[in-house]
């Protein structure tokens, strides 16, 4: 088992509000996360939506996909509210995202997703918050808000993290030096899904629903993502840093020979309110 992240706030915020944010923006949210982020929001009935709050949006990526339901909703009035805790995300978000173009309400904030302290109670009826769940210090106090800000019938719309066994992108660097992936307890969540289902009943909403979906990184080639490991975990001296490549080589051959991409797998959960 995996145990649950250590994490505090002021830790999470360090991280993300730091150069890494733009670094994640474009080596893993441009080209994988948001693979499960967009295939969400295909199952949020944002074409009906009236007032839409995203929670963790990062860089606005998957906050463009969804401005693209909204922009044919057909919905009389409708408003969308981007947010996340890190002014650096926000800065990259407003940089990507132009409210101005749309006919419609768009707001960039900063809110913390556990303290929603600027959303009144029942005031939206699609919560989105992709990729962040398993990494909140409280979850349940994230899960509670989600909740108390959804209208009654209100969908509120996740992606956590999956099963390490169907994760490449991570297990393979994971196996071989374990240490190097800092962020492995983010696994901890997608475990036990009956569990996170009973979670979610308990703090009210009426159905919850939670599928797989794996976000592909690697496909074809082995020593295309033996680059990308490589390049993104440099070592002290030549022979060392050849090792540890044909250590990685080898490794990701081995995968994408078992007949499965290079990938992470997650979990997409729709909850009801």
């Amino acid at each position: 088992m995996v145990d649950p992240p250590t994490e505090t706030m002021d830790v999470l915020y360090a991280k993300w509000n730091a150069p890494f944010a733009a670094v994640f923006t474009e080596t893993a949210n441009k080209s994988v996360t948001i693979q499960a982020a967009s295939e969400l929001h295909r199952h949020m009935e944002l074409d009906s939506a009236t007032s839409v709050l995203e929670v963790a949006s990062g860089a606005g990526i998957g906050s463009l996909d969804i401005l693209k339901y909204l922009e044919s909703s057909t919905a009389p009035s409708k408003s969308f509210r981007i947010t996340d805790f890190s002014p650096a995300m926000i800065e990259l978000a407003k940089q990507n995202v132009n409210p101005a173009k749309y006919e419609f309400p768009v707001d960039i904030e900063l809110a913390n997703g556990q303290d929603l302290v600027n959303v009144t109670d029942g005031s939206v009826d699609r919560y989105i918050a992709s990729f962040v769940l398993q990494m909140a210090p409280d979850p349940e106090a994230m899960l509670q808000e989600a909740y108390r800000v959804l209208e009654v019938g209100g969908i509120a719309g996740f992606v956590i993290w999956g099963r390490p066994e169907e994760s490449g992108w991570f297990t393979i660097l994971h196996n071989i030096e374990p240490d190097a992936v800092t962020n492995w307890n983010n696994f901890y969540m997608g475990q036990d899904i009956p569990k996170l289902r009973e979670t979610f009943k308990r703090i009210g909403f009426s159905s919850v629903l939670a599928w797989t979906k794996l976000c592909v990184a690697e496909k074809w080639s082995a020593a295309r993502h033996a680059d990308y490991v490589a390049s993104r975990n440099p070592k002290q001296d030549k022979d060392a840093e050849a090792a540890f490549y044909a250590k990685v080589l080898q490794a990701s051959q081995e995968w994408l020979d078992s007949g499965k991409p290079i990938g992470l797998e997650t979990y997409l959960i729709l909850a009801k309110k």
